[in-house]
């Protein structure tokens, strides 16, 4: 999932910084939540509730603006929730 997140953002024509930059915030959201708190092992099943619940983490922890940028970048708004495909 994070290579063809990698994959997306090169098509679009992003820059290398930006790409490493969502990247490890994708990966962030891989490892300490979807790992940890669910039983999610590639990103396939994630589900709106997944996101939300990484979403109130953020908030909780970190200024809005952090957590508003994190989970842009780290595609948690519509990369990883499975929408029936």
């Amino acid at each position: 999932m994070i290579n063809s997140f990698r994959l997306h953002l090169s098509a679009e024509g992003k820059s290398p910084k930006t790409i490493r930059t969502y990247v490890e915030a994708a990966q962030w959201f891989a490892a300490a939540h979807l790992l940890v708190h669910t039983e999610h092992d590639d990103g396939t099943d994630v589900t709106a509730d997944d996101v939300r619940a990484w979403l109130v983490f953020l908030l909780d922890q970190y200024s809005d603006s952090y957590a508003n940028n994190q989970y842009r970048a780290s595609g948690a708004g519509g990369l990883w929730v499975n929408r029936g495909r």
